[in-house]
């Protein structure tokens, strides 16, 4: 009996080395891999606190969040941020998307490449042109590159995002844009901030502009942070 118990201890030890090696294989490129409190920037302006890993097996990892989660960009639309899974296809590429999401993100293996799929139509992130569709689709693309450059980017500056909650009669919001290169991910969010300013006058831009991209200088996302004392905040 006690041979038995040891063979099949020996047997479930293996089979757990197995499964986690195949997930660390399959799951390439993916760093947050258990929970945590420390964020980037930008998910940080997302007024996210934490990341919990709420599952993970071979191909597919997926999380929660758990904050004062806000809007994203300067209107009133709430991405309804929820389990994002990220699952690996068999071309080595990686499909990101929330439950009960709009839309999904394709990233290439090489990270050089992101197709974006709504509406039964899929095109490459380039040639999108998010005029001609409703808000909460560039809301959630951005939403979902952010997250996706979160889970996967191991040069990011991470740290607790501890949001203050003391009663105050101000608030913020964010100007964002994201666009190919830096340059114009940049100047489109600024140029965003001064027209949201022309109609909120108890409302001021912050100096800078904060930028990060998925590699190097492609691929990015800017955001200018407003703060309002008025009106606004009701």
């Amino acid at each position: 009996m006690k041979r038995i118990l040891l063979i099949a201890l020996i047997i479930l030890s293996i089979s757990c080395q197995k499964n986690e090696i195949e997930n660390e294989a399959t799951l390439q490129g993916v760093i947050i891999t258990k929970n945590t409190d420390e964020v980037s920037a930008l998910t940080a302006r997302l007024r996210i606190t934490h990341i919990e890993l709420k599952n993970i097996k071979v191909n597919m990892i997926s999380y929660n969040f758990s904050g004062e989660i806000t809007n994203f960009n300067t209107d009133e639309f709430n991405p309804n941020i929820k389990e994002l899974t990220i699952r690996q296809l068999k071309d080595g590429n990686h499909e990101v998307f929330y439950k009960d999401g709009l839309t999904k993100l394709e990233f290439s293996k090489d990270q050089k490449q992101i197709l974006v799929s709504f509406e039964g139509e899929t095109v490459e992130f380039e040639n999108l042109n998010f005029e001609v569709y409703p808000r909460c689709y560039e809301n959630e693309v951005l939403t979902l590159c952010v997250l996706y450059n979160e889970m996967t980017n191991e040069e990011l500056y991470r740290e607790p995002n501890i949001i203050n909650k003391s009663a105050c009669s101000k608030c913020s919001f964010l100007a964002l844009r994201f666009d190919s290169t830096r340059t114009l991910s940049d100047s489109g969010a600024e140029e965003l901030s001064k027209e949201w300013l022309k109609s909120h006058s108890d409302c001021e831009a912050l100096k800078g502009t904060s930028s990060g991209c998925i590699w190097g200088d492609f691929g990015c996302i800017s955001a200018v942070s407003i703060e309002c004392n008025g009106k606004t905040c009701e």
